[in-house]
């Protein structure tokens, strides 16, 4: 699902050659539609069941508390008179074509009106007629009556009186004025006593089939909401949208350590040959991406495999670099409002530095934008082999934006189902637009910071950074 759930695409393409007909690559694109359906369906599996118990649960309601049902049953046959075969066949045709009439006089607002007056029913045609159904048996001449009330005997004595007014009706529509018979009429063939049972579905069926219903339209209902959802959901996604290779996903599978030293690997395959220290800005898409988990746990990595390493934190607006590990006592704030000269940061020493945000009591733009702090960085470069920036989020500030010009690499943090696709392409068209486009994606799966900060602690609780 490219373009964070915008539409279902078939991820990677089929290979041709040899033996790879058409039929085969239309299974095996299907094949691809069909996990990729099925991915949705794993990840939404929530919506699918919520769906499916509030429409069970619907249904349970209404079983609960509709008042009780019953329905009578009676069978009628149209019978017409005749002696021989031939008037027999022909009778046979015309009680066929007689059948619509007689349902038809069945549904007369009038008919039912003298059964209600016969009854002395306490209500009016139109909702005697809504519980009074008769349908022909195919292949037959034969009609089925079914009436319903509130009470086994209520519902016999309706149908009774149904099948009384309604013969009457036939034998007075068919009547040939001095003829000893009528050209047809209603036979009851099954009494409504023999049929009585509770009208409805059985409240076991229409929980299953509510059951039933609730999946498909959970499942319908998950994957229109993923055709919407701008979040990514593959770590390929961000990667494309952003249009910079992946450098690493963490938290994917196995341990962060292990996932951290493939980031580490990658950054040095792209270190320049000759550069004495590498610059890497880190910036997050949003706030819960876990930019700072990233640059914490890169710094780490680095210092670990006895890299000289300096960590950074540029994320003025909400600190928490510095808090992670055992950070100097000057800031990056003091730096900026001249409390500390840039050459007095650069003290000598192997492993890992912290420079803290510290106290930021002036505006968060006059210490992105000071000159102190980019001579700083800038210095850091020749001091140390690697240096971690750690920046505020560039999908809602631009302190990334106006630091990349210090950096050699920037590397921008997504987090798989949270991330929105339309920010990630905002953000790499205004790198590209500034001249420092981005030069790689890391991207963050739903346990990828947990396990990162778990890695985190168990590293530097044994005695911090020393």
């Amino acid at each position: 699902m490219s373009g964070g759930g915008a539409e279902l695409t078939v991820a990677g393409s089929v290979p041709s050659g040899p033996g790879l007909n058409g039929p085969d690559m239309d299974r095996s694109e299907m094949n691809e539609v069909l996990r990729e359906y099925l991915r949705v369906l794993r990840e939404r599996w929530r919506v699918v069941a919520v769906v499916t118990l509030v429409l069970v649960g619907l249904v349970a309601a209404y079983l609960l508390t509709r008042p009780p049902s019953y329905a009578a049953s009676a069978v009628v046959l149209v019978s017409t008179p005749g002696d021989n075969a031939d008037t027999y066949y022909e009778g046979q045709r015309y009680a066929e074509e007689r059948v619509p009439t007689y349902l038809a006089l069945l549904t007369d607002q009038a008919l039912a009106t003298r059964v209600i007056v016969a009854l002395n029913l306490p209500t009016d045609p139109a909702t005697l007629l809504a519980g009074t159904v008769a349908a022909p048996i195919p292949d037959t001449v034969t009609i089925r009556l079914t009436t319903e009330a509130h009470s086994p005997a209520s519902a016999l004595r309706i149908n009774q009186a149904f099948l009384d007014q309604w013969t009457a009706a036939v034998a007075a529509a068919e009547s040939i004025p001095g003829a000893r018979y009528p050209r047809a009429r209603l036979q009851v063939v099954q009494q409504p006593g023999d049929a009585v049972h509770p009208a409805g579905m059985p409240a076991a069926l229409a929980l299953g089939a509510a059951g039933g219903a609730g999946l498909a339209f959970g499942a319908l209902f998950a994957v229109l909401s993923a055709l919407v959802d701008r979040r990514i959901r593959l770590p390929a996604d961000a990667a494309a949208i952003c249009g910079a290779p992946l450098f690493g996903v963490v938290g994917a599978r196995g341990e962060a350590a292990d996932q951290y030293a493939d980031l580490r690997r990658r950054l040095y395959a792209r270190r320049s040959s000759g550069m004495r220290g590498t610059v890497v800005l880190i910036t997050p898409v949003d706030r819960d991406a876990g930019g700072s988990t990233v640059a914490a746990g890169l710094a780490a990595g680095l210092h670990e495999v006895g890299a000289h390493t300096i960590a950074v934190d540029c994320d003025v607006r909400v600190p928490d670099l510095g808090d992670r590990f055992e950070a100097t006592a000057a800031s990056l704030t003091d730096v900026a409002l001249h409390r500390v000269g840039p050459n007095e940061m650069l003290t000598a020493g192997a492993g890992l530095r912290v420079v803290p945000a510290g106290a930021v009591d002036v505006s968060a733009a006059r210490i992105v934008d000071s000159p102190e702090v980019h001579m700083l960085l800038d210095r850091f470069r020749y001091a140390a082999e690697w240096t971690i920036v750690d920046s505020a989020p560039a999908g809602d500030y631009s302190d990334a934006l106006r630091l990349a010009g210090t950096a050699d690499l920037v590397l921008l943090v997504a987090r798989v189902g949270h991330s929105r696709s339309d920010r990630i392409a905002r953000i790499a068209a205004e790198f590209r637009a500034a001249r420092t486009p981005i030069d790689g994606v890391v991207v963050v799966d739903p346990a990828g910071p947990r396990g990162a900060r778990r890695w985190l602690a168990r590293r530097w609780k044994r005695g911090g950074n020393k």
